[in-house]
């Protein structure tokens, strides 16, 4: 159990004559607005566009819109987020010529030692394909091993009051709401997560503090196989700075996880998680641990990390390893990489984490990413973006799934504010029990973004 924090194509043409010119508004003299829109209008051809096994090529037109507006001051933050393709092809196209619409909605206020946050965000996509607007973190179905649609909607408002003060109080009330239509895969299940935290901070000095707290979760899975869960979490986090370089934290918590269908139980017991950051010349050395009350049984975890300030870039370096009652002990490795080229940069990342699903079965998820982009001319640049996700369901009967992503993409800039842009994209997945699944794309398209200020 993680611990809790302490704190169209006619529409182109259109919007391509808007003048580029500052709105006619009045504006803050210690904030400001801003609104972009974004144009793309690509001609994209794949030899698998759904992500099936033995799929159908097709040419597919895809004119996608963006429109972005923030309003800040010194005390709140507005911002508003809207957008999605529409996809015109040469066959039959599942599901509406609309995609991947999202939406994004949240305002921010912060008043001395009160603060307010209230948020929407809702986003649909493809399952064999990413979160292309990069609003919702994806979970069970992280690879995208199937075909259908997923609808991701969340609901937010946090607040506190007496920040920096003595004595201080925080809440966060969320829903998450996971929606699949059109899949296959039966481990894919529709999902209502409501969860409510509050807590009481006592300050003693600048150096010293302690956060008691309480946190509810109630978990609700529909359909054959889901498990049902609610979770009470009662607990204090005490942080404190030692010396000049050296932090520390450590949280106690009595967990109690109650299953309601389709075996009631409960499972119950103290939970207790921590860590030390010693700050050197080049970096830091990081140790964290945790023993807790976990969903398949008590999860104990351990790590060390080294962070490391480079001449023209960073290094951050993990070990550590996994284990839950009554399964293996497994390793745990991490990787964060950057480097400044001398037109460009590379960076390489390696992520591995312990999540339980929506059946309750422990997996260790893996994600290896690496990054490069390189200016080609003072107009043009290239980039490629690669990837690896593995999904390892531990235990026996445990199926693993696993992707590879690599794209390459050509930019160049046209005029003020259009670019160019084309490249290739290979997909393949592989999933124990499942046919493999690859595809090819060739893509070329115009981009464009009209900004007021």
């Amino acid at each position: 159990m993680a611990r809790p924090a302490a704190g169209g194509v006619t529409g182109l043409c259109v919007l391509s004559l808007l003048p580029v010119q500052p709105f006619a508004q009045s504006r803050d003299e210690t904030g400001g607005r801003r609104t972009e829109i974004t144009i793309g209008q690509n001609l994209e051809f794949s030899d698998n566009p759904d992500f099936v096994a033995d799929g159908d090529s097709q040419l597919v037109s895809l004119t996608s819109l963006g429109l972005t507006h923030e309003r800040r001051t010194t005390i709140d933050a507005l911002v508003f987020r809207i957008g999605g393709d529409f996809e015109l092809g040469t066959g039959d196209l599942d599901g509406s010529a609309f995609q991947d619409p999202f939406l994004v909605l949240s305002f921010d206020r912060d008043v001395r030692h009160s603060r307010l946050g209230l948020s929407v965000q809702y986003s649909e996509t493809d399952v064999s394909n990413s979160d292309t607007s990069g609003l919702i973190d994806l979970s069970d179905d992280v690879l995208g091993s199937d075909v259908g649609t997923r609808q991701n909607l969340t609901l937010e408002i946090s607040g506190a009051t007496g920040v920096d003060a003595p004595i201080g109080a925080d809440f966060d009330i969320r829903r998450d709401q996971l929606r699949y239509s059109d899949t296959t895969d039966t481990s894919l299940l529709d999902e209502d997560t409501n969860t409510l935290e509050g807590g009481v901070t006592f300050r003693f000095s600048p150096r010293l503090s302690l956060r008691s707290f309480v946190q509810y979760t109630d978990r609700d899975v529909n359909g054959p196989g889901g498990v049902d869960r609610e979770t009470t979490i009662l607990g204090a986090t005490l942080d404190a700075e030692i010396s000049d370089i050296l932090s520390g934290n450590l949280t106690l918590s009595y967990d109690e996880i109650e299953f309601l269908e389709p075996n009631p139980s409960t499972v119950d017991g103290l939970s207790i998680s921590g860590g030390l950051t010693r700050l050197t010349s080049n970096g830091s050395w990081g140790l964290t641990f945790s023993s807790d009350v976990g969903e398949s049984g008590r999860r104990d975890q351990v790590s060390l990390r080294r962070d490391l300030e480079l001449k023209s870039g960073s290094l951050g370096l993990s070990f550590g390893a996994t284990h839950t009652e009554g399964l293996s002990t497994d390793p745990l490795y991490g990787i964060d990489w950057t480097r400044d080229l001398a037109r460009g940069s590379i960076s390489l990342s390696l992520d591995q984490s312990v999540t339980s699903d929506a059946l309750a079965t422990e997996q260790i998820d893996t994600s290896l990413s690496l990054g490069v982009t390189q200016e080609v001319t003072d107009l043009s640049s290239l980039s490629l973006d690669a990837s690896l996700r593995d999904s390892n369901e531990l235990g026996a009967a445990g199926i693993d799934s696993r992707r590879i992503d690599v794209s390459l993409t050509y930019r160049r800039e046209l005029e003020r504010d259009w670019d160019m842009v084309g490249g290739y994209r290979y997909s393949h997945s592989t999933q124990d029990g499942s046919a493999d699944r690859d595809s090819n794309t060739i893509f070329i398209g115009l981009e464009r973004s009209l900004v007021w200020n």
